[in-house]
């Protein structure tokens, strides 16, 4: 097999396993790096977990692996990185960047909206040691870094504040193409938490408040009321742990309690077509 020059990426070599020139990872981001860890992963840390460089292509692919296997395996579907191969997507909500990374993989143009400067660097460095193309920004979700009726799918993975929340929503409407999809994951009220408070058994560990499962919690009826003006609307629960539940329930599918008790709310609604003719008479 002929040797390529050194600095050049070898065609037969997978573009995550042979980065070229590791970029230096942004100082002072350490301990709000972990947090964001920890809140990436959707569990407790593994005791077992295998240490590596904090920062690096392995720590950010930890990450991701932690966070699609077993009780988050869901969620690569349920987001569909696979079905906007060609589209805009705008992605908003705390973590490492693992959700939009999936979209980049698939071919998707990603712009991700981060809350401070730090986790917008943490982010980026995701994208750039993995050798994907992302545009990451510090912004405020009441104004989005994009213009009127640009972007075919927003993603809003929590946490997000409930006085935030509404404003947030009016600025995604904005930006949205007629026709645009919006997905938005938030905690769930009146999840499995409440049968632990009645039935023996089952844990669940505290959430991490800038990861998916932290913040405020949202009813369905909240859901419906904040998104009544989308079309097409689903709404669903997902992601049960079976150590989350009761000893008296083990036996239920676990599938089955997650309808029911599941800790994340999924919705997902489009921007209806005729808000093209209103935004045509606004212009």
């Amino acid at each position: 097999m002929p040797e390529g020059r050194p600095g050049l990426l070898k065609i037969w070599a997978g573009v995550e396993s042979l980065p070229l020139i590791d970029p230096a990872p942004p100082s002072g981001c350490e301990s709000l790096a972990e947090e964001l860890f920890r809140g990436e992963i959707l569990r407790p840390l593994p005791r077992d977990l295998e240490p590596v460089p904090l920062l690096s292509l392995p720590w950010y692919q930890s990450a991701e692996r932690l966070r699609y296997q077993r009780q988050g395996h869901w969620l690569p579907a349920s987001l569909e990185f696979a079905r906007h191969s060609g589209e805009k997507v705008l992605g908003i909500g705390g973590g490492l960047g693992s959700d939009w990374v999936g979209y980049a993989r698939n071919g998707c143009e990603v712009i991700v909206v981060c809350s401070s400067t730090e986790q917008r660097d943490l982010v980026q460095r995701n994208f750039d040691l993995r050798r994907l193309s992302a545009r990451c920004e510090h912004a405020s979700c009441f104004a989005l870094p994009a213009t009127t009726a640009s972007i075919d799918v927003v993603c809003l993975t929590g946490p997000l504040a409930s006085e935030t929340l509404p404003a947030a929503l009016d600025e995604v409407y904005r930006v949205l193409k007629p026709g645009g999809k919006i997905m938005l994951v938030v905690p769930a009220a009146r999840s499995i938490e409440q049968l632990q408070r009645w039935l023996p058994g089952g844990r669940a560990e505290k959430s991490c408040s800038s990861g998916l499962l932290g913040g405020h919690r949202y009813t369905t009826a909240e859901i419906w009321r904040l998104l009544n003006r989308f079309n097409e609307a689903k709404l669903s629960r997902r992601h049960l742990r079976r150590a989350e539940v009761p000893t008296l329930l083990r036996l239920t599918p676990l599938f089955l309690m997650e309808r029911f008790v599941g800790r994340l709310l999924v919705y997902k609604g489009f921007k209806p077509l005729s808000a093209a003719k209103a935004e045509t008479i606004a212009a």
